[in-house]
């Protein structure tokens, strides 16, 4: 049986003295509620904590990075990740490339978070034995 020490713990729903706003602390980032004490302040806290708990214990990131800006983030991972050729051959970084293009062309501006053409898949109950996690496909 886990130690009560081991389990996790809801974040708390607390005063921050100075402003008199109601806060809670997930994943190290403060999030102001409003007034302390309010029925607007705990609706607010129930409706983080439940995105926290739903999101695996942690929050969905918003920061608006577009899916032009995510290639260029992989472009340079890929330029010193992948190796080119003795002979000047590009490979795998010019398929890279090629792969990006229409990508970037076709959801340049569109944000990451709503340019996912499917939701993820929800996990296997089969064991997967590469990682942790589910596949990127559904096992048959």
């Amino acid at each position: 049986m886990p130690s009560p020490s081991s389990t996790p713990r809801v974040p708390s729903y607390r005063r921050h003295k100075p402003t008199g706003q109601a806060v809670v602390t997930l994943a190290g980032k403060d999030h102001y509620l409003g007034r302390y004490g309010t029925r607007a302040s705990r609706a607010e806290y129930d409706r983080l904590i439940g995105e926290w708990l739903a999101g695996g214990r942690c929050l969905a990131r918003d920061d608006g990075l577009t899916v032009a800006e995510l290639c260029l983030a992989y472009w340079r991972h890929a330029k010193g990740y992948y190796r080119v050729k003795p002979r000047g051959s590009r490979g795998a970084i010019e398929r890279v490339r090629l792969a990006l293009r229409p990508l970037r062309e076709s959801y340049g501006p569109t944000p990451v978070a709503s340019a996912v053409p499917f939701p993820p898949f929800p996990p296997s109950p089969l064991p997967y034995p590469f990682s942790s996690c589910s596949p990127p496909f559904p096992l048959l």
